[in-house]
């Protein structure tokens, strides 16, 4: 009699019989645990409060380096004396358009002010002029998801990455989210990646324009935002 194939048969058996045990007991992670572990991740610069007294030590902890911290200070400081009043009626009037953006509990001002703040124009992305808008509506270019992952990226990174805000802020008013995306120099990761806000800026000289207007006035609606008798309040 031939046993071969009885040896076969029996071989195969075992390896079924050890392989669903080895599934049965092995605990493997589930969509809810993959998003616990995300939300483990914190966003560092959660509650940031907004505030005259905060913009230097916010603007510091957006990643700006100390001349551009400088400069949207100055810029803050100069639109409040033009415009206070005038954006405090603006805000109210939009306040269904811009009152998810600047109140807390979605995503954070810093990134969703992006959605009426920048506009673009001939394939290019330009903080709107603080001077001359007279309305705030959320532009057609802004996808919220794109944001989101963007912020995703670069904000709840492990470990957390330095100057993250001006990096992932300037990375969409580029235009250049697919790099951070997909982890392309400037905005690398790993070991052929280049994380830096100085290439950023060699590479796109305006986006150092771009980052003081628009954290200036988005801090500046912010603040209005959410004081007493704020849209916020």
């Amino acid at each position: 009699m031939n046993w071969r194939p009885w040896i076969i048969l029996a071989l195969m058996l075992g390896v079924v019989v050890v392989n669903s045990a080895l599934m049965f007991f092995e605990k493997v992670a589930g969509p809810e645990q993959v998003a616990q572990v995300k939300d483990e991740v914190k966003d560092k610069l959660a509650g940031l409060p907004f505030a005259a007294a905060t913009r230097r030590s916010n603007f510091k902890a957006f990643g700006l380096p100390d001349d551009l911290v400088d400069a949207a200070a100055t810029q803050a400081t100069r639109i409040l004396a033009q415009r206070k009043s005038r954006y405090e009626q603006m805000l109210k009037d939009a306040a269904d358009d811009v009152g998810p953006a600047l109140c807390a509990g979605g995503l954070p001002q810093r990134y969703a002010a992006l959605a009426f703040l920048v506009k673009e124009d001939s394939g290019k992305r330009q903080v709107v002029d603080y001077e001359s808008v007279t309305y705030f509506e959320t532009q057609e270019w802004y996808d919220p998801s794109m944001v989101q992952d963007v912020y995703n990226e670069v904000e709840l990174a492990s470990p957390p990455r330095e100057a993250s805000t001006a990096m992932g802020v300037s990375a969409i008013l580029e235009k250049q989210e697919n790099k951070v995306l997909n982890g392309d120099s400037p905005w690398g990761k790993g070991l052929g990646g280049r994380w830096s806000l100085d290439r950023v800026f060699a590479n796109y000289p305006d986006a150092k324009r771009k980052l003081v207007n628009y954290f200036a006035f988005m801090h500046v609606l912010t603040e209005l935002a959410n004081e007493p008798g704020g849209i916020c309040g």
